[in-house]
């Protein structure tokens, strides 16, 4: 099993940009500034040099973040685990193009919906190369059907099309329910 280093990114109102070094098994460093502009929310980012977990705890269920990189790409890989109760949106954009998604909230018939530049029309399945597969987790991080998503989180991989051309950032925006 790939041991991970572990750095504590935090953000607040009073603290909007967050700085996040991660040291990987190699001694190399994985340096990216993260922005999380809700009070409250957090992010914790780990690294084996080749792969990325970025979690993301939401206080209000309803965020955004920005997680611009410092070093010349990206890894290759970058999962992202949102610990919200529910995910009725999310977005996710490189400057270029942005990926969509919906896991509908009803227990007996789990969707998930994936589309990319708002043509919800049409929808991305796996053999689209802008795929993010998304599995619900436990807090055990065994996979589950549960919504809402009690103590558990939504892991999100970002396809490796989204990191072509190298862009320098990445927007992510989230929201748990709609509110009425």
């Amino acid at each position: 099993m790939i041991q991970f280093a572990r750095t504590m990114v935090f953000a607040s109102l009073t603290m909007l940009a967050a700085c996040g070094t991660v040291a990987n098994g190699n001694d190399d460093a994985l340096q990216w500034d993260i922005t999380l502009p809700v009070d409250g929310d957090t992010a914790e980012v780990t690294s084996n040099g080749k792969r990325a977990v970025v979690a993301i705890r939401s206080t209000r269920g309803i965020g955004r973040a920005t997680i611009e990189r410092r070093d010349e790409s990206w890894p290759d890989q970058i999962v992202i685990q949102l610990h919200v109760s529910g995910l009725e949106s999310w977005r996710v954009s490189n400057g270029t193009d942005t990926l969509h998604a919906s896991v509908s909230s009803h227990p007996a018939t789990p969707r998930i919906r994936s589309w990319k530049n708002d043509q919800e029309d049409v929808q991305l399945n796996t053999e689209s190369r802008y795929w993010m597969p998304i599995k619900r987790r436990d807090s055990q991080g065994k996979q589950t059907k549960e919504i809402p998503n009690k103590q558990g989180y939504f892991e999100i991989r970002l396809p490796k099309a989204l990191f072509e051309g190298n862009p320098p950032e990445l927007s992510l925006h989230w929201i748990d329910f709609y509110r009425g």
